[in-house]
């Protein structure tokens, strides 16, 4: 006589079997429709294991995994995650070719519900699906994001920068994890720049945002993904949204609220121009200069916290991973030393960006090595396509894997070593330019520099990273982050020099790990690692 418990046990395996015969043949019959639509080949691809796909595959080291499938597979091939079909993009010219010449077709975003159902019910720029709506308020955003507008946030990017300076200051010599600091400083600017005046010295205001911004990171972690691209899953568990609508109500609450005074000091103000420049303030102009303006209460709301999400994400990590490599490169910071030391003796401005052609190429490599946002957000595919021969069916989720576009071999010479001199190279012979004669040359040599959003992104004479994406979904911030960029790690370099940290006894240099690190959807970070910044300046210079 079967007891009780054997019973249960008998009954959770007939469940778990007819469950698998179930997903079997779900799985069967999903195959057949995908060969039975077209009658070119597939993509080339690594072989999936049933139900998980590749998962397996890419449980340790991704980012190398998929560089060596280029290697193996070519410039474009498919993987699977879970019973999710995704097209991988791993070089300029394939990038070239589909989401650059064929916008309309593969400008659209794949949406991953389960994952970042906060940030899509709110609409997010980034996040849009590709249509009028998208075009039109990527179109009010980008007009107050331009080189030209953005002039008008330079005295609170200088502002930041020098209270970046003093919290290092006064950490002098000692071994810190510099994240906090540079999150306080990205975080800090972008709200001063959003709203105008001290938005980001408004401590109350700073630390609702900030529980925010994290809040909304654990909405791209690796765990989180599970039920989108395991969809089986939700026939047994139903993910909880809870969390998701609190936080959507929370941010509703923080950023209408600081919005409707805004909206009063521009009804108050603005005839006498007593507003300082702001982001809201430019877009808020533009709006009321055009009649029957469609654009909702909300959606201007939804704007900032796009582009908070989007600086967060970017910009720390950038400045992190720079920090990190800088530590463990001296000869990098000779460099950068000997060439803002002979142009100036007090901290350096925005009029010296052009003199500074080892700083912006500093920037530049670290973008390179070391992606912050190594897929973006994946496009998608609007209908059936064909592609050197091959089929690409409508609704496909399709990655940039810069990480690999930005380790090709064919157009960076060892990518895998930090090196910004490439930066400063003459890409048609591969001899890399004097610093001399690049500072002769500063001007058109750093032209375009940084800016890898070109109609085409194959011929040209640098060596463009892409970190920015491409496309008609290039980062419209890009041009804020490279001032901002470009200032913090000028005012670093020049107070001072940064070193590895070292452990209790004072002397054994800390390990800095700048070889793998943490990775999500969204976001590519580096592991925890403790520095020194060491001052070179008289003190009173920084003050």
């Amino acid at each position: 006589m079967f007891s009780i418990m054997e019973f249960l046990r008998s009954l959770i395996a007939i469940f778990l079997l007819q469950f698998g015969i179930i997903l079997l043949a779900k799985f069967v019959v999903l195959r057949k429709k995908q060969n039975q639509t077209n009658k070119l080949p597939n993509l080339p691809h690594p072989r999936p294991f049933p139900f998980i796909g590749n998962l397996l595959q890419l449980r340790t080291r991704p980012l190398e995994k998929l560089n060596k499938w280029r290697k193996e597979f070519g410039p474009i091939y498919s993987i699977e995650l879970g019973q999710r079909h995704f097209i991988v993009l791993n070089n300029h010219e394939v990038v070239n070719d589909l989401i650059v010449k064929c916008g309309s077709l593969y400008s659209s975003r794949y949406n991953f519900h389960n994952t970042n159902s906060i940030l899509i019910k709110s609409n997010l720029i980034a996040l849009t699906p590709y249509g009028d709506k998208w075009k039109r308020d990527r179109s009010i955003a980008y007009s107050a994001l331009t080189s030209r507008p953005i002039k008008a946030y330079y005295k609170y990017i200088y502002n930041d920068s020098d209270i970046l300076l003093k919290d290092l200051m006064m950490k002098n010599g000692g071994s810190i994890y510099p994240l906090q600091l540079i999150k306080k400083f990205v975080l800090s600017n972008m709200l001063n720049i959003l709203f105008g005046g001290q938005s980001g010295q408004d401590v109350d205001f700073f630390n609702d945002v900030m529980e925010v911004m994290d809040d909304i990171s654990e909405f791209s972690s690796p765990k989180s993904i599970i039920y989108d691209i395991m969809p089986a899953l939700n026939f047994v568990y139903k993910p909880n949204t809870d969390k998701a609508e609190r936080l959507h109500k929370r941010m509703e609450q923080i950023f209408s609220s600081k919005y409707d005074r805004f909206l009063r000091d521009y009804a108050q103000n603005n005839q006498d121009n007593k507003l300082p420049p702001s982001f809201l303030l430019q877009i808020q102009d533009a709006i009321a200069e055009k009649e029957n303006n469609t654009i909702e209460y909300h959606e201007i709301w939804e704007m900032l916290i796009g582009l908070l999400n989007g600086a967060m994400e970017t910009e720390v990590n950038t400045l992190m991973w720079t920090l990190a490599c800088l530590a463990i490169n001296p000869g990098v910071q000779e460099e950068a030393f000997q060439e803002i030391d002979e142009l100036c003796k007090n901290k350096p401005t925005f009029d010296d960006e052009a003199d500074l052609p080892y700083i912006s190429a500093i920037i530049n490599e670290s973008l390179r090595y070391r992606p912050p946002t190594p897929f973006g957000f994946a496009h998608v595919s609007n209908k059936d396509d064909e592609y050197n021969g091959c089929f690409i069916p409508k609704n496909t989720p399709i990655l940039l894997n810069l990480f690999a576009i930005n380790h090709n071999e064919r157009r960076f010479i060892t990518p895998e070593k930090f090196r910004p001199s490439r930066f400063l190279q003459n890409y048609s012979t591969g001899s890399v330019k004097s610093i001399e004669a690049e500072m002769r040359n500063k001007r058109n040599s750093l032209k375009g520099l940084l800016k890898n959003n070109s109609p085409s992104l194959t011929n040209s004479s640098m060596p463009m990273h892409m970190s920015f994406g491409a496309g008609r979904r290039y980062c419209i911030g890009q041009h804020l982050a490279q001032k901002q960029l470009f200032l913090a790690i000028a005012y670093i370099l020049w107070a001072f020099e940064i070193k590895p940290g070292v452990g209790d006894d004072g002397i054994t240099p800390l390990n800095i790990n700048i070889n793998d690190g943490n990775l999500s959807l969204t976001s590519f970070s580096p592991y925890p690692y403790k520095v020194r910044f060491v001052l070179r300046k008289d003190i009173g210079l920084l003050i």
